[in-house]
């Protein structure tokens, strides 16, 4: 049975991001699996907040981005959280497809990437999920990992690596202490934040890539 992961902004129950998030999964992404797959959606398909099993959370969602067949990601709104996740999938070398809400412009790192644009109304969902499921299709059948990492040999320098990490780490502490200033240094920190968060995300992907070579 192939398995799925969703990482999507998710948000309080009643937030904008988890109701389309919710309006995604249900219109867009279960429609291409079955599609694909014609497998149960209980059976096959998870995403952070539908895991029904104690634990903590963070570890079951690192095991489903090392695990799981093929993750598909929603980059709508550039979550940090998102982006993370995002690069330590990529660091697997496993099949990950990209969704994202139309109008929107994705990282430069990610703008090269195929990505499938959708909106949620009637005709639009049907002709994304249609897309969906055939970069589903080709994800299972050609193992294509959908990243940038594939262009990167195996000799990458892990020190050098862990070093680039452990110095943003101490950045992220240092905004993190800064947050509690003026109003508009606050708003400059939190943007710097995100970007930091998101490279340590693609880095920490890369380190576990050059680990898995």
């Amino acid at each position: 049975m192939t398995s799925f992961f969703v990482i999507c902004p998710i948000g309080s129950d009643d937030s904008d991001d988890r109701k389309r998030s919710d309006r995604v999964l249900k219109h867009v992404i279960k429609p291409a699996i079955k599609i694909v797959t014609s497998q149960n959606d209980e059976e096959c398909i998870h995403r952070a907040d539908l895991i029904a099993k104690p634990g903590r959370i963070t570890q079951q969602i690192i095991e489903k981005l090392r695990s799981t067949d093929v993750v598909i990601a929603d980059l709508t709104g550039q979550n940090a959280n998102v982006m993370y996740e995002l690069g330590l999938r990529h660091g697997t070398g496993k099949p990950c497809v990209l969704l994202c809400q139309k109008n929107q412009k994705l990282p430069f790192d990610l703008a090269d990437l195929r990505t499938i644009f959708y909106e949620i109304d009637v005709d639009e969902v049907e002709k994304a999920s249609l897309e969906l499921s055939k970069h589903i299709s080709d994800a299972i059948s050609s193992g294509v990992p959908h990243s940038n990492l594939q262009f990167i040999g195996s000799n990458s320098n892990k020190k050098d690596l862990q070093k680039t990490i452990s110095k943003l780490h101490q950045e992220m502490d240092s905004l993190d202490k800064k947050l509690s200033t003026s109003l508009r240094e606050k708003k400059l920190c939190e943007a710097k934040l995100f970007s930091v968060q998101a490279i340590l995300g693609q880095l920490n992907g890369l380190l576990a890539y050059t680990v898995h070579e």
